[in-house]
């Protein structure tokens, strides 16, 4: 299906086929996971969506930057990648650089990778699924330095690989002003406070309950079609949400980090 919403003032359309994308679409539009990164994208800026799955906060980020502005969508799944070329061509973007590759500590390795849509990772463990791909690597600093950019956003999803990535990110992370990641462990988060000397750095929940039911008040018939051809999976996880009493996990967790001025 193609849904489209209002944002600021523009009405934004995204490609919705596999259940991830759904969940996908889920996250940023109707749980707000990435409200104060969006804040702080003004135009003219270079975006990094690091992890950018099928494109839905690439197109915002879009929207945001303006002609003059930029958005560079990392990518290493080639099915997220061909709705994520899809997703950009529907809303007619020009600012948007796609590289479709897995960020690691090194580039140009050939690693495993399995696809399972948001939830699509690189595989380190020996024992691990053998249904995987081969994917090919960058660092952050590669993309980077070959553009040249010195002042960026960047917004980090990229499903427990955020501790490979930050190994070599150390001029990346000079250019940043502003970042939110999506934190997957313990490790992941050791790694990202490295960089605790240049940024404040603050924790959300994962996900809010509420901004899923306010949705809905606010846009019934939108979220009866999406729950439709999503076959009502998220409005069963609600349910089943409010009637868990048990301790959240600590782990995933979005970090948001402001430059120290």
């Amino acid at each position: 299906m193609i849904i489209k919403v209002k944002f600021r003032e523009k009405m934004l359309k995204f490609y919705l086929g596999r259940r991830s994308d759904f969940a996908s679409f889920y996250q940023v539009f109707v749980e707000k996971s990435y409200p104060n990164l969006i804040a702080m994208i003004q135009k003219g800026d270079t975006v990094i969506d690091a992890g950018a799955n099928i494109g839905v906060f690439t197109v915002i980020a879009s929207t945001l930057v303006g002609p003059e502005g930029k958005v560079i969508s990392i990518e290493p799944d080639p099915e997220n990648v061909k709705t994520l070329i899809k997703n950009v061509e529907l809303n007619v973007l020009k600012n948007v650089e796609i590289i479709e590759r897995a960020l690691y500590k090194e580039s140009g390795r050939k690693i495993k990778f399995v696809q399972n849509g948001v939830m699509s990772r690189i595989v380190t463990d020996k024992n691990a699924n053998p249904d995987y791909i081969e994917v090919e690597t960058v660092t952050l600093d590669d993309i980077v330095n070959q553009r040249a950019i010195w002042r960026s956003i960047l917004k980090m999803d990229i499903e427990g690989a955020e501790k490979f990535a930050l190994l070599s990110a150390e001029s990346t992370i000079k250019t940043v002003n502003y970042l939110e990641a999506e934190i997957h462990s313990g490790e992941d988060f050791d790694v990202l406070m490295r960089f605790s000397n240049l940024f404040s750095f603050e924790r959300k929940p994962m996900e809010s309950i509420y901004n899923v039911i306010l949705f809905s008040l606010r846009h019934p018939l939108k979220i009866l079609k999406l729950e439709f051809y999503n076959k009502f999976r998220t409005t069963k996880r609600v349910i089943f949400s409010l009637g868990k009493h048990s301790k959240p996990s600590e782990y995933p967790v979005i970090i948001y980090g402001k430059r120290f001025p």
